[in-house]
């Protein structure tokens, strides 16, 4: 510390514009807290490390028997149901802004996403969104491998598996594998 030199408190040095930016986001972040999100269903078992951020538009409703592993971070700002004996493995990610449906006994990798949303490339529009979005659903009985990448709009059947490293997007019809950038069927599976 120096002799004679006053530390700046955090609001000195912004502008007017910053201050009353820093002021609106503790404005959206109290409301949000008010309209208490809705998380439904039975309980769930949490490994390490677990961020699941629920927003005033989400809601998490989950069956029996679900179990997220750990270092799993997952953004729901709109409804999403799993569900039962849903495993979530290491490092997934989650992301819901439109819709997300998980039937039951569905398995995930390690390090999967689940995308219901991607960035608009090329110039916006002020004012329009720079993301599009659309739900995803997921059939009973389905297995996504390690590092698989499922983004907006999918579908995949049940009784599918998804190999690693896959992206899908679009539909997966129910008793096949997929695997590839994108995803293609591989072969029916008996």
């Amino acid at each position: 510390m120096t002799a004679g030199r006053d530390v700046p408190t955090p609001q000195e040095g912004r502008t007017p514009r910053q201050r009353a930016h820093d002021a609106e986001r503790k404005l959206r972040y109290y409301a949000a807290l008010a309209r208490r999100p809705a998380l439904s269903g039975r309980p769930m078992s949490f490994g390490p490390r677990v961020d699941v951020r629920i927003g005033p538009g989400g809601r998490l409703d989950r069956g029996e028997r679900c179990v997220v592993a750990g270092d799993f971070h997952g953004v729901i700002d709109a409804p999403t149901t799993w569900g039962d004996d849903v495993f979530f493995n290491v490092g997934a990610y989650v992301c819901v802004f439109e819709g997300l449906t998980i039937g039951s006994r569905v398995m995930f990798g390690e390090r999967v996403s689940i995308h219901d949303e991607d960035h608009v490339v090329g110039p916006v529009a002020p004012g329009a969104p720079r993301y599009r979005t659309s739900p995803v659903s997921i059939g009973d009985d389905v297995w996504v491998g390690a590092n698989a990448v499922v983004l907006r709009g999918s579908r995949i059947g049940s009784g599918s598996v998804v190999a690693a490293g896959a992206v899908v997007r679009g539909e997966v019809p129910g008793g096949v594998l997929v695997a590839g950038v994108p995803a293609k069927v591989v072969r029916e599976i008996r």
